[in-house]
């Protein structure tokens, strides 16, 4: 047996082989690259829609962070004395002492230093007393529902006397600063 070939039926074989070449060449082939680029497009979208994902929860924990502190602001400023009340507080604050069996031998309140949206208060106490008197005060001070921070604390022996002892107590009292503060406007504000 034997194969005959015409020379007519390869050259058409030849013309079909490039034309599959250049069809796949030219038309294949740059479909084949843009598939490939919107598979690349589409992965990176993905990895937007993954961020954005993060970025939200991010952007959901800040909203409730926030709120927290708003409700602790509003908490506080309920609780926190204003100018008006600063001298019934102040006569607490002595009462306290005397309760815990102290003698006051100086009670000076500072000015009043204005911030963002506080004001502070220095008060400072000097008392005598024992040990036990001293603590039960500071416990006392520090059930009040007033913000009261002790900024410096010192105590050492009484002069006159060896069983008292002399305390200076360094407070700051802390107040609403409202009238200065954008707290309450910008507490409405949307992020």
């Amino acid at each position: 047996m034997s194969i005959r070939t015409d020379r007519g039926n390869v050259w058409i074989l030849v013309t079909i082989l490039i034309g599959l070449g250049a069809y796949g060449y030219f038309i294949i082939y740059p479909q084949y690259k843009g598939v490939k680029k919107l598979e690349a497009d589409l992965r990176e979208l993905h990895q937007m829609v993954d961020q954005a994902g993060d970025v939200l929860s991010a952007i959901q924990n800040t909203q409730k962070e926030l709120e927290k502190a708003n409700s602790y602001v509003q908490t506080w400023q309920t609780d926190a004395p204003n100018l008006n009340e600063l001298a019934p507080l102040f006569g607490q604050i002595t009462q306290l002492a005397k309760q815990a069996g102290l003698t006051p031998t100086r009670f000076s309140p500072g000015n009043r230093t204005p911030c963002d949206r506080v004001a502070k208060i220095p008060l400072s106490i000097n008392c005598q007393g024992s040990f036990t008197q001293i603590y039960d005060f500071l416990y006392k001070l520090e059930s009040l529902a007033q913000i009261v921070w002790i900024e410096r604390f010192t105590i050492e022996k009484s002069r006159e006397d060896s069983q008292q002892l002399q305390c200076e107590i360094n407070l700051v009292i802390f107040t609403d600063n409202s009238g200065n503060s954008d707290q309450t406007k910008d507490s409405q504000k949307p992020i």
